[in-house]
């Protein structure tokens, strides 16, 4: 199962991609290096995605105005709080 950490954003235009790309770089410090959006995503969006340096990912079931951004890093397990700690 792929634990890469994804964070969803709703971009409706091209222009939304500069807020959405801040966003990201306030909470995790770090500037995203992958995007995903829907085959109906608008090619305006597309497009500033790809001149912003991040490499797209196309993909069906998405909803059109969702752009998910991740830097690549990978999920932390969680303790279960049924069980002992390790250690």
């Amino acid at each position: 199962m792929d634990k890469t950490v994804w964070r969803v954003y709703r971009v409706e235009r091209g222009e939304d991609i500069a807020k959405a790309l801040g966003l990201f770089e306030a909470r995790l410090k770090v500037h995203p290096t992958r995007a995903r959006v829907s085959t109906k995503a608008a090619p305006e969006v597309v497009q500033a995605l790809k001149a912003a340096g991040l490499e797209v990912e196309v993909a069906e079931g998405q909803i059109p105005w969702d752009v998910w951004l991740t830097d690549g890093r990978r999920a932390e397990e969680q303790m279960s709080l049924f069980e002992e700690a390790a250690g």
